[in-house]
């Protein structure tokens, strides 16, 4: 899935270097590691200073797409890797406080808002970019439990999924880094 979205241009070594040269850049007038927002503008200006189509909706809050470049949709991430034993890449999405039920929340999480997730993450030594595409997950059992809705994908990946109830009904994602051959997350080091 993941091949048909041109991540040779998007991701090329130019863009890579591109991205690299501009979080360097922040570090030098600033301690905080890059935010979402700040993510979203280094990759829009890194596709732009390499000559790509590349659109940018700053501040924008719709659901999904954040970049747009050669005609495919970016939604911008930040991300955290959590865990000791199974390490997991802990991404949050859409809020889903207007869909009433359950039902509604998961058809809504897997229809197509975006054609790709490129995931920002520092782990303390390094940035790097986790591109994938969301899983879907109405097919999942999801168990309504104090404060949230949660699922977890057992037979594939033991990725988790969780609706916070105290987050505007905010869905989460901890993706098994163990497991991401099954489904083709990329890694880009920084």
């Amino acid at each position: 899935m993941l091949e048909s979205l041109k991540l040779d241009i998007l991701l090329s070594d130019s863009i890579i270097n591109e991205i690299k040269d501009r979080i360097k850049k922040h570090h030098e007038l600033y301690d905080n590691k890059v935010s979402s927002i700040l993510w979203e503008e280094i990759l829009f200006k890194s596709f732009k200073s390499n000559n790509l189509k590349a659109d940018w909706n700053m501040g924008g809050h719709g659901a999904g797409t954040d970049v747009k470049c050669e005609d495919i949709s970016i939604s911008c991430k930040s991300g955290v890797i959590k865990g000791k034993k199974i390490k997991k890449l802990s991404i949050s999405s859409y809020r889903t406080t207007s869909l009433k039920t359950i039902q509604e929340k998961l058809s809504y999480l897997d229809e197509k808002h975006e054609d790709v997730i490129f995931s920002l993450v520092h782990d303390g030594q390094k940035y790097r970019i986790f591109v994938l595409i969301q899983p879907k997950v109405s097919n999942l059992n999801w168990i309504e439990t104090k404060g949230q809705w949660k699922a977890v994908d057992k037979e594939n990946t033991w990725n988790e999924f969780k609706i916070s109830k105290s987050m505007s009904d905010q869905f989460w994602m901890n993706l098994s880094m163990d497991h991401w051959d099954k489904w083709g997350i990329k890694v880009y080091d920084l």
